[in-house]
């Protein structure tokens, strides 16, 4: 018996990683996630579905659209202990989201 189609490796997104199965199969489905300081401008919808249309399988769904977000990253700050090997690299972290929030 012939194996149905399957999707080709998922499309990559600017600044995200997606996670699921390392097979794509007709019905599975990967779910994108924004990489740290990053948000999705679609309201975190990144979610893909491989679909059979005509024989042939492709990807549907909505690409993330991870964007830098500095809120996300006060957050981050704010609830854990960063640890620096330099004193002066803490600093430019620190200094460089101030810069960045105007």
């Amino acid at each position: 018996m012939a194996a149905g189609p399957s999707c080709m490796v998922p499309p990559s997104a600017e600044n995200a990683i997606y996670s699921g199965t390392d097979t794509y199969a007709v019905g599975t489905a990967v779910t994108y996630s924004c990489n740290m300081w990053y948000s999705d401008a679609n309201n975190g919808d990144g979610r893909l579905v491989c679909a059979e249309y005509n024989n042939t399988a492709q990807w549907l769904g909505t690409m993330p659209n991870c964007k830098l977000d500095l809120r996300t990253g006060r957050e981050l700050l704010e609830g854990s202990c960063i640890s620096c090997v330099h004193f002066h690299e803490c600093y430019l972290l620190v200094v460089n989201i101030h810069v960045d929030e105007r």
